[in-house]
C-alpha cells in the first residue's frame, strides 16, 4: 500500500478548512501496519532502481530510487533520505510550500541537496561523487556517498557525508551557527578537512580528520553527534560550552589540551573542552574491539558504530557492530549524561554500558531478554518519546524494539528489558506491506520517528522508506 496519494488527499481535504469537521484514520496509519511513504515499491515487489521522479507524487511508479541508506524526519513531518549511490538527499514534503529554500507540494518527493547524477538520468548512471559547493546551494554541490541524515528544532539538516569524511549542514532559514552566516537552503561543512584520518583539528571541528562516517545525530540541545566509524568512536560538536560525562569544560578556550612547562618538561594533557565548531570524543579510544563497560565511555572499546541517537534526557545510543567480520556480533550500546537507572543498570555520568546482544538467542515476536539477544547487524536507531530503543538488523530484516516499559506499542505487547521484533521476520527478506508480523524488508538501514511515533525505515534493496506504525 502506497500512502503518498493520500498525504496529497489529506492536503486537499485540509484547504476545505472547517467543512470536513473528522476523518477515518487510513487503514495503512492502524498501530503495527507497515506501508511505502516514499519509492514505487508496491504489492510486495521492489521499487524501481535509479534517480527519477522528483516533484511527483514520493510513492508513484515513476520515482526510482538507489539503496536508500539513511533517514530522518523533521518537526513539520518531512522525511528526509539519503541515497549514497545517487549521491543526493531527497525529501518528503508534508506541507506544501518551502522547504531548505525549495518549492514544494504535500506528498511530492525532491532533491533538497547533492547534484546527483554526472550524465543524463535516463541512463541509469548513478551521480558521480565528490565534493562541491559549501556556501551555495545545496541542490548544486557535490556529495560522496552520503550515508545519514539528522534534523534539529529548527529544521537544519546534517548530512554524514561519508566518503568526503565530512558532515554537512543545509540551513532551513537564514541565521548564523558555529560563527557560520547560513543562508536558507545552502549547504556548508561542519566536520571534517576531508582527510581520512584521526585528529582533532586542534579542536576545530573543520580541520579535524575524520574516517567514514556513518552516521549522524542531533540531540535537543542542538549538540551534533557522529559516529566515526572506522575511527571507532562517538563524537560530539557541542552547540554550547559545558559538561558531557564529566568532560573538562573550556567556556573561552580553543582548544583540546592544556599546555604548560613543568621543571623544564612540557606538558599537553588531553582536556577535551567543548566549544561550539570544536569536536571533541565522547566514546571509543580508537582500538576496534569490545570491552569498557561500566567504565568511562572515552576509554571503551567500540567496533564500528554504525548510527547513534540521542533521547529526551540527552543519553547516547549507538549500534556498535562489524557488519563484515561478525567478530563479535551486534551490541546496543548507551553513555549516559547524568547518574541514573537506565534499563535496569546503575549507570555513571560519562561511562559506557551494553543494553542488547552478545548473547544467543535471536529476538522473536514474543520478545528475549536484552542481555540474552544476539544481534546480526544492528544498523539504525531511534529513542521513542517512551525510552524505547527502536533499531533495524541489517542482515536479519527485522525492525526490533527494546522495551523501557512494559506496554503495547506497534501492534505489539512489549515486555521491558525484553528486544522484540517489531516488523518482519528474521531471516525472510521481501519488500511486503501489512501488519507488522506479515510485513519483509531488504536490507533495513537507518530509522527516524516522527512526532506520532510512527518510526520510517530506509529499506534499501526494496529502494523505498517504509513506514511503522506507532501505538
Amino acid at each position: 500500500m502506497r500512502v503518498g496519494a493520500g498525504w496529497r488527499l489529506a492536503a486537499g481535504l485540509a484547504a476545505l478548512g472547517g467543512l470536513l469537521l473528522t476523518a477515518a484514520a487510513p487503514a495503512w496509519a492502524t498501530a503495527g501496519n507497515v506501508a511505502t511513504v516514499a519509492g514505487s515499491a508496491s504489492g510486495g515487489n521492489s521499487g524501481a532502481r535509479g534517480y527519477a521522479g522528483d516533484g511527483t507524487p514520493a510513492t508513484g511508479s515513476q520515482v526510482a530510487m538507489w539503496y536508500p541508506q539513511g533517514v530522518a524526519v523533521d518537526a513539520a513531518g518531512d522525511i528526509f533520505i539519503a541515497e549514497p549511490i545517487n549521491n543526493v538527499v531527497r525529501a518528503v514534503a508534508a506541507h506544501s510550500g518551502t522547504l531548505l529554500g525549495i518549492p514544494v507540494v504535500a506528498g511530492d518527493i525532491y532533491t533538497v541537496a547533492g547534484n546527483g547524477y554526472s550524465s543524463d538520468p535516463g541512463q541509469g548512471v548513478p551521480g558521480a561523487g565528490g565534493y562541491s559547493g559549501d556556501g551555495g546551494p545545496a541542490t548544486a554541490a557535490k556529495l560522496n556517498q552520503p550515508q545519514s541524515v539528522a534534523t534539529d528544532a529548527a529544521g537544519n539538516l546534517y548530512i554524514a557525508d561519508t566518503n568526503n569524511n565530512r558532515i554537512r549542514e543545509v540551513a532551513a532559514t537564514n541565521h548564523e551557527q558555529y560563527g557560520i552566516a547560513m543562508r536558507a537552503g545552502d549547504i556548508y561543512t561542519l566536520a571534517g578537512n576531508g582527510t581520512q584520518g584521526f585528529s582533532d583539528g586542534h579542536g576545530l571541528a573543520s580541520k579535524a580528520e575524520l574516517s567514514f562516517p556513518e552516521g549522524v545525530a542531533v540531540d535537543r540541545a542542538g549538540n551534533v553527534f557522529i559516529a566515526d566509524s572506522l575511527n571507532n568512536r562517538i563524537r560530539e560538536i557541542p552547540a554550547t560550552p559545558g559538561l558531557f560525562g564529566g568532560h573538562f569544560p573550556f567556556s573561552h578556550f580553543a582548544f583540546n589540551h592544556l599546555s604548560f612547562n613543568l621543571f623544564g618538561f612540557h606538558l599537553r594533557l588531553p582536556m577535551d573542552g567543548r566549544m561550539p565548531a570544536h569536536i571533541v570524543t565522547v566514546a571509543g579510544n580508537g582500538t576496534a574491539g569490545f570491552s569498557g563497560d561500566g567504565g568511562w565511555a572515552r576509554a571503551a572499546e567500540l567496533r564500528r558504530p554504525m548510527n547513534v541517537a540521542a533521547d529526551a534526557r540527552g543519553d547516547i545510543f549507538f549500534t556498535d557492530q562489524d557488519t563484515f567480520t561478525g567478530l563479535h556480533g551486534g551490541r546496543i550500546r548507551e553513555i549516559a549524561r547524568s547518574d541514573q537507572l537506565s534499563f535496569g543498570q546503575r549507570m555513571r555520568r560519562g561511562h559506557i554500558y551494553t543494553l542488547a546482544g552478545g548473547g544467543t538467542q535471536a529476538p522473536t515476536t514474543a520478545g528475549v531478554p536484552a542481555a540474552a539477544a544476539s544481534l546480526n547487524a544492528p544498523w539504525g536507531i531511534a529513542v521513542d518519546s517512551a525510552g524505547d530503543v527502536i533499531f533495524t538488523e541489517y542482515q536479519a530484516y527485522t525492525v526490533d524494539v527494546l522495551a523501557a516499559q512494559t506496554r503495547s506499542a506497534f501492534g505489539a505487547a512489549l515486555t521491558a528489558g525484553d528486544v522484540s521484533v517489531a516488523a518482519g521476520i528474521s531471516g525472510q527478506l521481501g519488500c511486503g506491506e501489512g501488519p507488522g508480523t506479515a510485513a519483509r524488508f531488504d536490507y533495513p538501514a537507518g530509522i527516524a520517528l516522527d512526532g506520532a511515533g510512527n518510526v520510517d525505515i530506509a529499506d534499501s534493496f526494496c529502494e523505498r522508506v517504509a513506514q511503522l506504525s506507532g501505538s
